[in-house]
């Protein structure tokens, strides 16, 4: 999406209002988040785990919410569009 929207003005107008882009952070944010919990159980359930392993599960549950955010604006920018 990136490349794309670098290469063309036109498209970077007309790519976030297509259904691709939150289908894309949808999936995105349920991947996100599956992993952020799967780590977390293992990380939290013992404590001789790293700090790093805590935060780095806490960084990918903050990055699903913010994938799932993003994912109902673009919703809302491609319905209403």
């Amino acid at each position: 999406m990136l490349i794309a929207a670098l290469i063309s003005l036109g498209t970077a107008s007309i790519l976030p209002k297509t259904s691709f882009d939150f289908i894309y952070h949808f999936i995105g944010c349920i991947l996100y988040l599956i992993g952020g919990l799967w780590v977390a159980i293992g990380a939290f359930k013992h404590e001789n785990r790293s700090t790093y392993v805590q935060v780095s599960c806490v960084l990918a549950l903050i990055c699903g919410i913010l994938h799932l955010v993003h994912g109902v604006f673009s919703y809302r920018l491609c319905i209403t569009n």
